[in-house]
């Protein structure tokens, strides 16, 4: 199962447990009642509130899910500049042979990995001009030109420290 899917399932529990609690409550009720030999009516009583309860617990569980799902969709959002630095810089070292420019790369995708996840609307000018140099870096590795890569990598390391002020700062 997809982790999307396992998260749906997880937000969804609730609404599976919700109505078998009631029954088995309700079971108890209807036990004790029999016991206590109640008139008919009470016995309607009872399974009326326990539906009326569960009803309003499975409707609370449902926005409860909502909100959730919603939340999630915006965190995923914010943290999606950061995985693709990581990703994209992981994907450079990889295309690399050993040397200085590689260890220049490997000590970047360090830096970007352990950055702050969470974007905001104060960050997006870093986060564009970080976007813009490692395309400049990409070329820069296709072209094999080492230096080149070492004052890339070290911008970007600058902008990821700036980036991750910004995010401390706004937090």
């Amino acid at each position: 199962m997809e982790q999307k899917e396992m998260k749906k399932v997880v937000y969804k529990l609730p609404m599976m447990i919700i109505p078998a609690l009631a029954f088995v409550i309700l079971i108890g009720v209807l036990i004790r009642l029999f016991r206590l030999r109640a008139d008919g009516w009470m016995y309607i009583v009872a399974i009326v509130v326990a539906i009326v309860i569960t009803f309003g617990l499975e409707v609370i569980a449902l926005l409860a899910s909502k909100a959730m799902e919603k939340d999630d969709e915006v965190i995923e959002k914010k943290m999606a500049f950061n995985k693709w630095l990581t990703m994209e810089i992981q994907n450079l070292e990889g295309r690399m042979s050993a040397g200085a420019a590689r260890d220049a790369v490997h000590a970047l995708y360090e830096d970007a990995r352990f950055s702050d996840p969470m974007s905001n609307g104060e960050t997006q000018e870093k986060e564009c001009a970080i976007g813009e140099l490692v395309v400049t870096l990409t070329e820069a590795i296709k072209d094999k030109d080492e230096k080149k890569i070492g004052e890339v990598a070290d911008e970007i390391k600058l902008l990821i420290a700036e980036r991750n002020r910004i995010c401390k700062a706004s937090k």
